[in-house]
């Protein structure tokens, strides 16, 4: 519960005046419209019973605008339009312009929801006519909402200022509801002009808002938000992560509307991940409430994120019946686009499908290579959805400009991996090493990654030696409490926070070094020496701080790297000489010592075969 319903709630307690009593509990609804439906109808409908007790037109009035909205959000058009048509009356009537303005601005929902953009505009140009002075909450509605119609439309530029002039009226009323959602709006601006890391910074900010007002939906739509800018990202795991907490969230308040966005947006993910099984059940799910509500607006998006999964699947069929619905909702304007559009699919799938039968046939009656391909190719397919767990390259860059990562498996797939993360003011990354190789050792790494995720994000640890106690207990309890003593299920890791404004590095690590390089000087800051996860012993780390300057430079190695046999006498590497190979790197830019470095291992290793999985990060500050 917000603090402002919390001090209407304790007001209305107060009170055994009936005028006083409908006014608070009209205020209640208008807190709660977004997020708690069921609370929002039921202090409506006990307003509206007491207001018309005491043949209280005013309290009326807005008593049946808040039922208006609820029955638009909850699809019930026609209800909601009786509900607002008879409030409307009743303000004018009365000459109440505040709440004249609020039934045009709940109209202007109402018909962005059914996708009519035109008649919610001239709603909200009506509604800003009516409203009572420059800081009127409902002036800040109307030109969020303005800003909200801008950005569908792509004129950002207008998005942008009618948000802007938003922020203001919201901050005078300290409204942070209306504050959390213009943050949120603006991070979708900065996301569809590909500003990523604005966009990143406008959904923490949005989150921090809606948790401080207790205001859940508003955490459901910033958790949405990161995940989609994850999902731009290429970063997967973390968009199904946020997206699955907003999907959570979402369910449990009954916002449909919400819900059909969430479920799309992680149709998406699945289908960037090649996942088509689940990209189809999402978007069902999402088709078959956006019908049952009447969102057109969100249909043709669903609709043609099956297309292409169809398509992609083979299934001309499917793809084309899919396509063809969206005349059934006119969400299509020229039919000859559609028809285009048609034959396009049909030209890609007969193209594909000539492909396949001369491959078919040019494997015919060799079954035994036929089945070790198709074992590779499973394999391979697998190490790219590996690959879509670890940062991109222009996530990193974007992060630091000054980097690189180096990722060598030892066979198709890996054990290690590195990861990152972003905070409101620090960003955060780790290199770690996982039991053994292949896909074992690559299931494992994954439920590391989601593990970090949740400890950073839910549990909200704030220093790098927290996440190693608390993955170390996790990992024990998951994976090798049942089996007493010593686990087989363990991991070496490194974790470190920055914060770029200070210049503040601080790491903690578990069974692996960090490598500083200053000047010409290596540095080897030695960790906890046993692994993660691998006993019922607590273990105690400790966070190291180091003010960096300019041209410092960090090095995260996993011991695959030390641990290669090589060289003329076919000894191992270990950690002295991976410091020599550090030191020979200093004179090559950062962008170029992943290269090098690669270089340096094959020059090293030789006809010998690569002993474990090597992954490494370099960072200049």
């Amino acid at each position: 519960m917000s603090k402002l319903l919390q001090t209407l709630q304790t007001q209305l307690d107060q009170t055994t005046k009936p005028r006083e009593r409908v006014n608070l509990m009209n205020d209640m609804a208008f807190e709660v419209r977004d997020n708690d439906p069921a609370m929002l109808r039921e202090i409506a409908e006990e307003a509206l019973n007491l207001a018309q007790e005491e043949h209280y037109l005013h309290g009326e009035g807005y008593a049946r605008a808040h039922l208006g909205y609820y029955f638009s959000i909850q699809g019930d058009r026609e209800t909601a339009h009786q509900q607002l048509e008879s409030a409307q009356k009743i303000m004018l009537q009365m000459g109440e312009n505040e709440g004249v303005a609020l039934t045009h601005l709940y109209y202007g929902f109402l018909y962005w929801d059914l996708g009519d953009l035109n008649q919610a505009l001239e709603e909200v140009g009506q509604a800003m006519k009516y409203t009572q002075g420059p800081t009127s909450i409902i002036r800040g509605w109307c030109l969020y909402l303005l800003g909200v119609f801008y950005i569908d439309l792509k004129n950002y530029d207008k998005a942008v200022q009618y948000l802007q002039q938003a922020v203001p009226v919201f901050e005078s009323q300290e409204h942070e509801h209306g504050l959390g959602r213009t943050f949120n709006a603006m991070s979708k601006v900065y996301l569809d002009t590909k500003k990523l890391d604005k966009a990143q910074e406008y959904g923490m900010l949005s989150l921090k808002v809606h948790r401080s007002s207790g205001y859940a939906v508003g955490v459901a739509r910033s958790y949405h938000d990161l995940g989609v800018i994850a999902l731009e990202e290429k970063a997967y795991e973390e968009a199904r992560y946020f997206l699955n907490k907003s999907l959570e969230i979402r369910r449990d308040s009954e916002n449909f509307s919400g819900i059909i966005s969430t479920l799309t947006d992680l149709g998406q993910v699945y289908f960037a991940e090649g996942h088509y099984q689940s990209v189809i059940q999402q978007a069902q799910e999402a088709l078959s409430l956006a019908k049952e509500k009447e969102a057109k607006g969100k249909m043709d998006r669903i609709i043609r994120l099956l297309v292409q999964c169809y398509t992609a699947m083979g299934m001309l069929d499917e793809a084309v019946a899919q396509y063809e619905s969206l005349f059934e909702i006119g969400t299509t304007n020229e039919t000859q686009t559609a028809k285009t559009r048609i034959t396009e699919i049909e030209n890609k799938f007969q193209a594909e499908k000539r492909k396949q039968e001369a491959e078919i046939y040019r494997l015919k009656n060799v079954a035994l290579k036929k089945a070790y391909e198709e074992i590779q190719d499973s394999l391979h397919y697998a190490r790219r959805m590996q690959e879509v767990f670890l940062p991109s390259d222009d996530r990193l860059k974007r992060m630091f400009p000054n980097s690189f990562s180096w990722f060598q498996p030892r066979e198709v797939l890996s054990g290690d991996f590195f990861w990152l993360a972003t905070t409101q003011e620090h960003t955060w990354f780790a290199v770690a090493d996982s039991t053994g190789r292949g896909v074992p050792s690559a299931m494992f790494s994954s439920v590391i990654i989601h593990a970090l995720h949740y400890l950073l994000y839910e549990e909200r640890h704030s220093q790098p030696h927290e996440l190693i106690q608390a993955l170390h207990e996790i990992l024990y309890v998951q994976f090798n409490k049942e089996k007493g003593g010593k686990g087989a299920d363990h991991v070496a890791i490194s974790i470190c926070k920055y914060h770029p404004e200070s210049q503040k590095l601080a790491f903690s690590s578990a069974d692996q070094s960090v490598f500083y390089v200053k000047g010409d000087e290596v540095v080897e800051y030695r960790s906890h020496r046993h692994p993660l996860g691998d006993s019922a012993e607590a273990i105690t780390a400790t966070t190291e701080v180091l003010t960096v300057n300019p041209n410092d430079r960090l090095y995260l190695i996993t011991d695959g790297l030390a641990n290669q046999f090589g060289g003329e006498e076919g000894h191992r590497l270990m950690k002295k000489g991976v410091k020599e190979m550090i030191l020979s790197l200093q004179k090559d830019p950062m962008n170029l010592q992943g290269k090098e470095l690669n270089k340096l291992f094959r020059s090293w290793k030789g006809m010998q075969r690569q002993v474990d999985d090597i992954c490494a990060l370099g960072i200049e500050f």
